[in-house]
């Protein structure tokens, strides 16, 4: 077989760990359709439970992603992220008109501690943005 021939037959075949190209992920998703299926099941799960108890669900979907989907650390934390804003965003358009128990002339989210604590949050991805170049992977 020549090379270009093996080049071509591993470019076709489907592997659980997604190939590197150019910067970017390609492979097949659904290598091991049952465990994907479970880890979907799981994922959807956790999230749940997690959003009904106020939390966005995203340290759960880690462990998840790296057992039923075989994905690297460095695919799974960024998914996970992503998955975690868009909870926490269907959580607030759910909540965002939605009267307090106790005092119904005002919301269930106190607006006034979002509009403290928020800069700060922004204030911390920026600079984890901004070293996690320097700092590497020595963590």
């Amino acid at each position: 077989m020549k090379a270009a021939d093996i080049k071509k037959e591993e470019d076709t075949k489907c592997s659980a760990l997604w190939k590197k190209k150019n910067g970017w992920t390609f492979g097949c998703m659904w290598d091991h359709p049952t465990m994907q299926i479970i880890g979907c099941f799981l994922m959807v799960l956790l999230i749940t439970l997690s959003n009904a108890g106020g939390m966005s669900g995203a340290g759960s979907n880690i462990p998840i992603m790296l057992i039923f989907f075989k994905m690297d650390m460095a695919i799974a934390v960024p998914i996970s992220a992503f998955v975690a804003v868009c909870a926490t965003g269907f959580r607030f358009g759910i909540n965002f008109k939605v009267p307090h128990p106790n005092r119904p002339e005002r919301n269930v989210i106190n607006y006034e501690v979002v509009t403290v604590t928020m800069p700060l949050v922004f204030l911390g991805s920026l600079i984890g943005v901004e070293m996690g170049p320097i700092i590497g992977n020595t963590a």
